[in-house]
């Protein structure tokens, strides 16, 4: 299954030089209902999951992921393999939990106030111990966000998206995202030449 990861530009950087997508944990989460009343109950704290979106056209996701469209968004082909993938279940209320069992813990961070179902978000649940996802092999495409700022890129930043160029993809759009993958933006060739990158 393909699902798609937001991000802003320094962490995408930071992903593509390491080749791994780190865990999220309840504590930052920006859910301000889990963050404060699910973080300081020890079975939450334990786990460790990866949070996607079905659907790479929502421009609500791309201006609050990715830095204002400035970012990318990462489509990663999962697995079982991988974890446990969960879709999120949109409630009209949140709930107050004070113990509960992993399995419960696991159950109430696939639940969220319907405020948020905006991000038809899945959470993948890595394995017990486990706070990184490889993808090396698991990475389909890099999509650069319509306002991606292709003129600050320096050039190990130039290098590492050179690295994956037939996996880049831009958004057409210079305000918000249309829904349409568009070739890549001249200026990223630009940049490319200047830095001796293309033969």
């Amino acid at each position: 299954m393909n699902l798609y990861h937001f991000t802003n530009s320094d962490a995408l950087f930071g992903i593509l030089k390491d080749g791994f997508l780190k865990c999220s944990q309840v504590e930052h989460s920006n859910d301000w209902y889990e963050k404060f009343f699910y973080c300081n109950v020890d079975k939450f704290i334990e786990l460790n999951y990866i949070c996607f979106s079905n659907n790479i056209f929502n421009p609500v996701m791309w201006y609050f992921y990715t830095g204002k469209c400035k970012g990318a968004c990462l489509e990663i082909e999962l697995s079982v393999r991988d974890g446990d993938l969960i879709d999120i279940e949109y409630i009209g209320a949140d709930k107050i939990v004070k113990s509960v069992s992993m399995k419960e813990a696991k159950k109430y961070l696939s639940e969220k106030s319907n405020f948020w179902e905006f991000e038809q978000e899945k959470r993948l649940f890595l394995p017990s111990g486990k706070k990184l996802l490889k993808i090396k092999d698991k990475l389909r495409s890099i999509v650069l966000a319509p306002a991606f700022d292709y003129a600050s890129l320096d050039k190990q930043e130039a290098e590492l998206l050179f690295k994956y160029e037939k996996k880049l993809k831009c958004l057409n759009s210079t305000i918000c995202p249309t829904g349409t993958l568009d070739n890549l933006n001249p200026l990223l060739y630009g940049k490319f030449k200047d830095f001796g990158l293309l033969q």
